[in-house]
């Protein structure tokens, strides 16, 4: 059976909230993983682009930077935009 949307939303919900208590080369791993299942989706809404945007920046912040400054703000911002994308289909 394919998973509905809404099970995607929040299996990256909940993968972004564990990932980010990971050490950096799992936290990036999970990142990915959650990039690329928002960004496949056969329907975009805003809020799920929303949520793309920022769990994208976060992988780029993870990959590029090894002090990770700002880094809290990036997690916070993908866990709040999924969240609101969870929302958005209930």
């Amino acid at each position: 059976m394919a998973e509905t949307e809404k099970q995607t939303a929040e299996r990256i919900l909940q993968a972004l909230k564990i990932a980010q208590y990971t050490g950096i080369q799992s936290a990036l791993a999970d990142v990915d993983m959650a990039r690329s299942h928002i960004g496949s989706g056969e329907d975009v809404e805003r809020e799920r682009a929303e949520a793309w945007l920022a769990v994208s920046a976060l992988h780029q912040v993870l990959s590029t930077s090894s002090r990770n400054q700002g880094l809290d703000a990036h997690w916070e911002k993908a866990i709040d935009k999924t969240l609101a994308w969870l929302a958005k289909l209930n």
